[in-house]
């Protein structure tokens, strides 16, 4: 570095070249902030969307953009309207055309079963209205939360997991354990008990195609809530994960052998 000693140069240093100096690095680290929150968050996944609309953005040069509305319609329908709409704005898409993570998978565009509900239907002897009315009110009694696919994250790219344990102080577990819970990268948020050797209390299985992405969505939440005291423990190998069949002869036979009755 310069040794400056010219009383004019240094006055325009410390009233002119410092001042802008530490108005682009103020600058800098907000945009810093605002990527790992961005990352954290998942904001590429929702921003622009508006809910009924299907988006597509175009190119940066120009800005346009395109769209089409969501509606019922097959996985084919939807595909081809997909492709269809970056074409309009120039794109050459290239798509593998059927799920990564399931073996063997339908190719999307000949996927172009509309109502997937009527053969569940007519397998238990209900109409389709009857059936989503029956899991409306499961719903309803909380006794199902959802119905969806299950996605084999690791076969779909998101490779890299691991825990963040955080050290939340007891009166704050409620209001920064749910903002911990908002985040797209967190698939699990628990509160569990702590030990003398163990002050952890709130735990959050965070998601990501790299280690890179798993620990923005921690930076975020760490600069988010403040909590500064925590681990991240990754996942080294996987050696079962498994949804448990209820109500299955397999079940009632594991239950009748093993379970203690009071």
């Amino acid at each position: 570095m310069a040794n400056i000693t010219n009383p004019e140069a240094v006055k325009f240093s410390n009233e002119e070249a410092r001042p802008y100096n530490d108005h682009k690095l103020a600058n800098y680290r907000t945009a810093k902030q605002l990527i790992a929150n961005y990352t954290g968050k998942g904001m590429s996944a929702i921003l622009g969307a508006t809910g009924t609309d299907v988006i597509v953005d175009g190119a940066a040069t120009d800005g346009r953009t395109a769209r089409f509305r969501l509606e019922p319609m097959s996985v084919a329908s939807f595909h081809g309207r997909t492709l269809d709409l970056i074409r309009t704005l120039g794109g050459t898409p290239e798509l593998n055309g059927r799920p990564n993570e399931i073996p063997e998978a339908i190719p999307f565009a000949k996927d172009r079963v509309e109502r997937p509900y009527d053969a569940a239907a007519s397998e238990v002897g209900m109409t389709t209205e009857e059936l989503l009315a029956h899991l409306g009110g499961m719903v309803e009694r909380k006794l199902l939360r959802r119905v969806a696919a299950i996605l084999f994250h690791r076969r779909a790219g998101f490779s890299a997991n691991g825990m963040g344990v955080w050290k939340v102080p007891d009166e704050q577990i409620m209001e920064v354990g749910a903002r911990m819970a908002s985040y797209r990268g967190v698939s699990h948020c628990y509160q569990r008990p702590t030990y003398d050797d163990w002050p952890y209390s709130v735990f959050t299985m965070v998601h990501g195609r790299t280690a890179r992405d798993c620990e923005a969505t921690i930076d975020a939440i760490r600069m988010e809530t403040g909590v500064d005291e925590y681990c991240l423990l990754w996942s080294v190998k996987e050696y079962k994960k498994v949804r448990l069949e209820y109500f299955t002869p397999e079940w009632d036979g594991w239950y009748a052998k093993h379970a203690t009755h009071a």
